[in-house]
C-alpha cells in the first residue's frame, strides 16, 4: 500500500484477492486439469514425456533413448507471451476516501473474470491456430438438401475425429471438446447421444435430471461454450482482446474468427501451460492520480508437443 495515509485494511484486501480469485476461477474453463500444467520459473525447460509405439505394438517409454529410439523425454521450453491483465480504476470523487465492501467485491469479480476468460481464449485461440496449421480440421458441409441433420452430422464429424485420435495412438481417456451451442443442443437430440443403450454409462446425457451444459460421446467429454465460441473475436468492438497477432509457433494470424469454429477438440496431453506466477491481484492508492486502482495479471505460455492431439470443426 502507499504511505499517504490512504489504505485498505487487511480484511478489505483479503475481499478483493479471494472476489478476484473465485472469479477468475469461474471463468478460466480450461482450469489446471484439461491440459498439462506447470508453474516452473523463467527460463527453466520442461521434461516432457513422448510415448511412441514399437514395431511389435508394445508401448515404451525410454529415458533420454538409452534402450532404444522409440520413445525420449525431450525438453520443450515455453515461451512467454504478453501477459493476461485488467484493470479498473475507481476515481476519489466517486468514494469517500476508500472504496466499501461492495464496490470491492465489484472491481474485484470484474478483472477476475477478465483474466479468466482472457486464459480461456487465449488457450483456445491458440489451440484452434495448432489445428489449423496441421490442417487437422473437419468442415460441416451441410445443405438444405442433405440427408443429415445438423446433429447427424455433427456426431459423423466426431467420430472421424474419434478414429484420428485413435489412429495417432492418442489415449482414449482425458479427451476433450467444446461446441458451439446450437450444435451441442442438435448433437444432445440424438438418440445415440442421450440414451445408454446406445452408448455405455451415458445416463448423465438424459434429458431429464442430466447436465445441460456437458454430454459424453465417444470418449471425448463435450461442454457447451457459446462464452468462447459464440463472438467474433475480429471485430473492433472486441480489438482481439487478450488474443496476441503472432506467436512464436510461426502462426502469422492467431486473431481465429470463433464465428467459424464449431468445436475444439483436444487431449490433455497435448499441451503444456506454463503460469510463470500464479494469478496476481492488488488495489493501491495512486496519489499523483487521485484514483484507486485494481489490477489482476497472470504471465503465461503455452506449446503443443503432440499437435496430432489437437482438431477443430469448423463451418467452413
Amino acid at each position: 500500500m502507499a504511505s499517504t495515509g490512504v489504505s485498505l485494511t487487511d480484511t478489505e484486501i483479503e475481499v478483493f484477492s479471494g472476489r478476484v480469485l473465485s472469479a477468475y476461477q469461474h471463468r478460466d474453463y480450461f482450469s489446471e486439469d484439461l491440459l498439462m500444467f506447470t508453474g516452473q520459473t523463467a527460463g527453466e525447460k520442461i521434461n516432457q514425456p513422448v510415448i511412441q509405439e514399437n514395431p511389435d505394438g508394445a508401448t515404451n517409454l525410454v529415458d533420454g533413448g538409452d534402450h532404444d529410439d522409440e520413445a525420449v523425454i525431450t525438453s520443450n521450453e515455453v515461451e512467454l507471451t504478453l501477459p493476461i491483465k485488467s484493470f479498473t480504476d475507481i476515481l476519489k470523487t466517486q468514494v469517500d476516501i476508500r472504496p466499501d465492501l461492495n464496490l470491492i467485491e465489484l472491481v474485484g469479480a470484474q478483472v477476475g473474470r477478465d483474466v479468466g476468460i482472457g486464459r480461456t481464449l487465449r488457450i483456445a485461440n491458440y489451440l484452434v491456430g495448432v489445428a489449423v496449421a496441421a490442417s487437422q480440421t473437419r468442415a460441416l458441409t451441410l445443405a438444405p438438401s442433405a440427408l443429415l441433420t445438423t446433429g447427424e452430422e455433427v456426431a459423423h464429424l466426431i467420430e472421424i475425429i474419434a478414429a484420428e485420435f485413435d489412429d495417432a495412438g492418442i489415449p482414449d481417456d482425458q479427451r476433450y471438446m467444446f461446441m458451439k451451442p446450437t450444435h451441442f443442443y442438435a448433437l444432445r437430440a440424438l438418440p445415440n447421444v442421450i440414451s445408454s443403450d446406445f452408448t455405455q454409462g451415458q445416463n448423465i446425457n438424459q434429458a431429464i435430471g442430466g447436465n445441460m451444459s456437458v454430454l459424453n460421446y465417444l470418449n471425448f467429454t463435450i461442454r457447451n461454450m457459446g462464452s468462447v465460441f459464440g463472438t467474433n473475436f475480429l471485430a473492433s468492438a472486441h480489438d482481439g482482446k487478450f488474443l496476441p497477432t503472432q506467436t512464436s509457433t510461426g502462426h502469422t494470424n492467431m486473431r481465429m474468427d470463433q464465428l467459424t469454429t464449431v468445436a475444439l477438440c483436444w487431449h490433455t496431453g497435448s499441451t503444456i501451460v506454463r503460469h510463470q506466477t500464479g494469478l496476481q491481484a492488488s488495489i493501491d492508492w495512486i496519489q499523483r492520480q487521485q484514483v484507486w486502482m485494481s489490477i489482476a495479471r497472470l504471465h503465461m505460455g503455452i506449446k503443443t508437443v503432440k499437435p496430432e492431439g489437437v482438431w477443430a470443426i469448423t463451418t467452413v
